[in-house]
């Protein structure tokens, strides 16, 4: 399977990044904080809902948010005219295949009728006449992250019960990471028995004998 376009809204350095993707093979260049590492960030989000291994959902702060979004809605709360908070979206579409149409819809920002999943970070409304009045009594200064919710969804509409759930499975080698070798035996042995089924290990092993 592959992604065939990822979408970042509002994420770190990007405000708003389209990425069409290449089928074999993506490789990124740039300067330091030029957004290499945060773009794989966002693939490991919305492909397996983690982020630096820990779900999102623990990690949630408002770093997280584009700097100029956040600063768009603190002005917006000090001039007196408070804009909706702001919101991280990912999107992830992926090639069409049946055994992918029940992630397949157009509930995405490009109205494609493909198969996809996302992830949106933004306001609950249920919370809506509380935020409200923490705004009148001039109580919110920043994003109020306490009233936020995280929606894993497929193109389909429909909501992604956990990360379990996503057609993905994500392996990232960290090579700035120090003392691999202490643990490169057991990283192997988790992966292959996590993602390959039981014929596959049995032919990888009588190969590797």
């Amino acid at each position: 399977m592959k992604i065939s376009k990822l979408l970042i809204r509002n994420y770190k350095i990007f405000r708003k990044l389209t990425i069409p993707l290449n089928k074999n093979l993506n490789i990124f260049v740039g300067d330091n904080d030029s957004g290499k590492s945060t773009i794989l960030e966002a693939l490991s989000i919305v492909t397996c809902y983690r982020l630096n291994n820990m779900n999102i959902d623990r990690q949630l702060t408002v770093d997280l948010f584009n700097t100029e979004a956040r600063k768009e809605y603190q002005n917006s709360i000090i001039n007196g005219n408070p804009i909706s908070p702001p919101m991280i979206e990912i999107k992830a579409y992926i090639e069409k295949l049946e055994q992918f149409s029940h992630l397949q819809g157009t509930n995405n920002s490009c109205g494609e009728d493909c198969p996809g999943i996302k992830v949106r970070i933004e306001f609950d409304s249920e919370y809506s006449v509380t935020y409200k009045g923490l705004l009148t009594q001039k109580d919110i200064a920043d994003i109020p992250l306490e009233f936020y919710k995280i929606r894993y969804l497929s193109f389909k509409g429909e909501p992604l019960l956990s990360w379990r759930s996503s057609p993905f499975k994500v392996v990232c080698i960290d090579t700035s990471k120090k003392d691999y070798s202490n643990v490169i035996n057991r990283f192997v042995s988790e992966n292959v028995s996590s993602y390959l089924p039981e014929p596959e290990q049995i032919d990888l092993r009588l190969a590797y004998r």
